[in-house]
């Protein structure tokens, strides 16, 4: 499960990864925020927390991780990712 870390500036994007990740939370989480975000013609900087009860992604979601990546460096847009562990 993917969930917005809500009150951060507007270039940075957080989410908290928790259970199992799925393509379906890329797809109506993720993909929204960072499309909205984007739109702004800023680099974008994403916060993704790994929550104590984070088990794995399924396999649509790596697709749908590295589809994400993949788009940005195309674009020409940075993509900075900062991982960090709760707790």
């Amino acid at each position: 499960m993917i969930t917005l870390i809500e009150n951060l500036p507007d270039n940075i994007i957080g989410y908290k990864y928790d259970g199992d990740v799925t393509a379906a939370d890329y797809e109506t989480v993720l993909f929204p925020a960072v499309e909205t975000a984007a739109k702004k013609g800023r680099d974008l900087k994403v916060l993704c927390q790994l929550g104590d009860n984070f088990k794995g992604f399924k396999l649509g979601a790596l697709k749908d991780d590295m589809e994400i990546g993949f788009k940005y460096l195309k674009s020409g847009r940075r993509l900075l990712l900062y991982q960090i562990k709760s707790g």
